[in-house]
Parts: C-alpha cells; structure tokens; sequence
C-alpha cells in the first residue's frame, strides 16, 4: 500500500517526513499517516490522505490508480 503525499493539515509533503515503523510525521505541523492505510491520528479520526495497492516487480513500484 502506498499513500498521497500531501498532509491534510497545510499539504506539506509527506515524503519528507520522518518514517518510525508504519507510520510517517509530516515536517510542518506534526500530523502523523500511517503508511498502510493513509489515516491520521490527528483530530480528524475518520480522514486520512489517498492510499493505493503497490507493488515491486522487476526492482520497479507498481502502483495501481484506479
């Protein structure tokens, strides 16, 4: 599973925020994403950022979209 770059909070990136096990902190303000599902532990319980089935075949990410 992979998820949107994006923060809720201000759309800060997510790819430059620190990763400690499954879940990643956004720089800005924060916020923390657990990478296997998008969800946020912030106020907003029930939201969280896009997240997508991924995969590595060949050395390369397939990510599925739709």
């Amino acid at each position: 599973m992979r998820i949107g770059d994006g923060c809720l909070h201000d759309d800060s990136s997510l790819g430059s925020g620190k990763l400690e096990g499954k879940v990643v902190t956004c720089r800005a303000h924060g916020w923390r994403y657990d990478v296997t599902t998008g969800n946020t532990s912030a106020m907003f319980r029930d939201s969280g950022v896009a997240s997508y089935a991924a995969k590595v075949v060949d050395d390369k990410i397939w990510v599925c979209i739709s």
